[in-house]
């Protein structure tokens, strides 16, 4: 979750000759969430993760984002928007998933299609108030979990080359020849 707090910044007023501090705002909760995700969805009728918004677009998303109200897009200052923005890129879990035999995804993702990836997986839908990022990390975890068989084996010579990798890197880490 963000706590966004936007403040104006301080400036020189020359005709008082005296700083201007800014003004302390309140304070907003935001949440890049798949909720916020189908509702900005609703709006647009288009999928959000891959179109490239307007700034129309981006300040409609930043008030699906909060879950505070009143919220008044027109208080955000570069600052503010730059601070959602980096936000939203943060990676918000701590874990790792090793799949390299993971086919890309060529579906269009939207929220419906999220939707289903919870129902399908038993994901209970309350998880829509979750950060997007952790939410995709849970999904990608749960479908590991629940899906062990369909794991590709690695052949022998995969096998082979991991190995042989594994052993040059310890050489290299032990200072040895073998």
């Amino acid at each position: 979750m963000l706590y966004l707090q936007i403040t104006e910044d301080e400036h020189w007023d020359a005709e008082k000759e005296q700083f201007i501090y800014p003004k302390v705002g309140p304070i907003y909760r935001m949440e890049y969430s798949l909720k916020a995700i189908a509702e900005w969805e609703t709006e647009y009728a288009k999928p959000l993760l891959t179109t490239k918004m307007n700034i129309e677009e981006q300040l409609y998303l930043f008030r699906c984002m909060c879950l505070d109200e009143p919220f008044d897009v027109g208080e955000l200052n570069q600052r503010a928007i730059d601070e959602i923005g980096d936000y939203m890129n943060r990676n918000t879990s701590a874990t790792k998933v090793n799949n390299p035999n993971a086919s890309p995804n060529t579906s269009i993702m939207t929220s419906e299609v999220i939707y289903a990836y919870l129902s399908a997986l038993e994901i209970p839908y309350t998880c829509d108030i979750w950060n997007i990022k952790r939410l995709f990390m849970l999904i990608e975890v749960r479908s590991d979990h629940k899906n062990p068989s369909e794991k590709k084996k690695m052949t022998q010579k995969e096998i082979n080359d991991r190995n042989k990798a594994l052993n040059a890197e310890r050489r290299k880490k032990y200072n040895t020849k073998g």
